[in-house]
């Protein structure tokens, strides 16, 4: 859980200053929201993903209720980007670069906690 409050941490400095950059840079406002959406989708991801391996190591058994929320997750941020790409409201590379800064957090978030153990 605590690399998880780093990786939100980290998030919450790196994502706005990219938005700003990002939004001086383009002129803009799809881009920007576009980071905005995939940095959320990626900290939603994991930490729904955290919470059901903790859940699993935690002694609870597999059931179809972990499968399908899972499922459901998926198929929700799916429809919910492709409404957002599909309306023009958000650039398809801002939520790219989003996602892949929340990613490489992500990872260097992980090495740092492979080393130190």
């Amino acid at each position: 859980m605590e690399i998880l409050k780093r990786v939100l941490t980290n998030s919450a400095i790196i994502l706005p200053l990219l938005m700003v950059f990002s939004g001086i840079l383009t002129k803009d406002y799809r881009f920007p929201l576009g980071v905005f959406i995939g940095g959320l989708t990626g900290i939603f991801n994991l930490r729904a993903i955290v919470r059901n391996v903790q859940s699993i190591t935690g002694g609870q058994r597999i059931t179809a209720r972990y499968i399908l929320l899972s499922i459901f997750r998926l198929i929700g941020i799916f429809a919910l980007l492709f409404l957002l790409i599909w309306k023009d409201l958000v650039d398809l590379f801002g939520i790219l670069t989003g996602f892949t800064v929340v990613f490489i957090i992500i990872i260097k978030e992980g090495l740092k906690e492979a080393r130190s153990i």
